[in-house]
Order: C-alpha cells, then structure tokens, then sequence
C-alpha cells in the first residue's frame, strides 16, 4: 500500500510590494507550496543603523506600515513556511531597498481655543516626513462658512512660525482659516493645508 506524504512546507518568490517611503505601508509576499496553507508566521525586522543587526519591529502581519524611525535603514521581511499540520518548512527573508524620507505632510490639523475677540488661539498638527523643522502658519478670516480655496479668504497675519494667534476685533463675525505648510529641517515644504473654524469669531 502507498502513503502519501505532503512535500514539506516551502516558500519562494518572497518579495516586498510597495514604495519604500515613510508613512507608506508595504506588504511582503511569497509564493506557498507543500500541501494546504496553516498558520505560516511572518515577521518584520528594522536594520540597526550602528552594527547592522536586525531587530524585530512586527510579528504576525504581511503588512507594515513605514514610520519615521525607519527612514535610511532597511527593513527585512521574513516568510516561515507552516502547513496544516504545524510542519515548519524553511525560513526565507528578504530586505527592502533603504526607506527614503516622505515630503513633509500635514494630518489632523486643528484650530484649538475659544474664538472669541481678544483670545488666543493655536494650530495643532500631526506633520509626518522625517522630523518636523519650522513649519509656517498664516491666519485668514471668511465671511463663508465653506472654504472655497486661499482665493477668498483675507489674510490677518503673515505667514510665520508662530503656531499661537490673538483673535483681532476685526474678526467678529468671521470664520478663521489656518494655513499650515510643513516644512522639514532640510528646508523642504510638502503641501500646504487649511483648516478652518467650526463658527464665527464672537
């Protein structure tokens, strides 16, 4: 009588997809053989940038999402081949190209404090693009609840480093509009945002 056995588990064509830039997220992949799929685990190591050893950031996803601590290192993605039975088959790792620095972008900009004439106000901001170096802001005042672009709003400051605005008498009865644009150490400026009041000055 013959018994079949599975082969053991294998993986090849083990590949990373996805741009190697900041705040992307790349996926690892790899082509399975040897009887059915079971639960194969998948890790992702960062490059140490002083010895050179990897370092386990991620276990357990195919997915990694890229962040600043890793920029100018590189990532390996490791594929363990498991079949349905528990069988390990053997590991197969593959290294990403150097993760370059994104443009600098802004996300979850907001106007915080009470609008009210004589107050201050600030614009909070999450800048994402290696580290953040002097970021500009300017202030702007709409007689428009929507924004309808920088075109038709007044500009009530010039546009500085300062993230904190003293609400002028002149903007009773007006939206505010922050213009944020993010600008990296290396003097780089990614795309300006615009975040605008929820009501008018009082």
């Amino acid at each position: 009588m013959l018994t079949l056995f599975a082969a053991s588990p294998s993986v090849r064509n083990v590949k990373i997809l996805g741009d190697a830039v900041e705040g992307n997220t790349i996926r690892g992949v790899g082509e399975y053989f040897g009887g059915r799929e079971g639960p194969s685990k998948f890790e992702w190591l960062r490059e140490n940038k002083e010895d050179g050893d990897l370092h386990v950031i991620l276990v357990g996803a195919t997915e990694y999402t890229l962040t600043k601590e890793d920029v100018s290192r590189r990532l390996a993605f490791v594929y363990i081949p498991i079949n349905f039975e528990g069988q390990e088959g053997e590991t197969v790792s593959v290294m990403s190209d150097v993760i370059k620095k994104a443009p600098p972008r802004v996300s979850n900009l907001k106007i915080v404090g009470d609008l009210r004439e004589g107050n201050k106000v600030t614009v909070t901001a999450i800048v994402t693009g290696g580290t953040e170096g002097s970021s500009r802001v300017q202030w702007f005042k709409t007689s428009s609840s929507k924004f309808e672009g920088e075109s038709s709003l007044e500009a009530m400051s010039t546009s500085k480093i300062a993230k904190a605005f003293r609400v002028p008498l002149g903007a009773v009865g007006y939206y505010v509009v922050a213009k944020f644009t993010p600008i990296a150490p290396d003097g780089e400026s990614g795309e300006p945002a615009y975040v605008m009041s929820e009501k008018a000055v009082e």
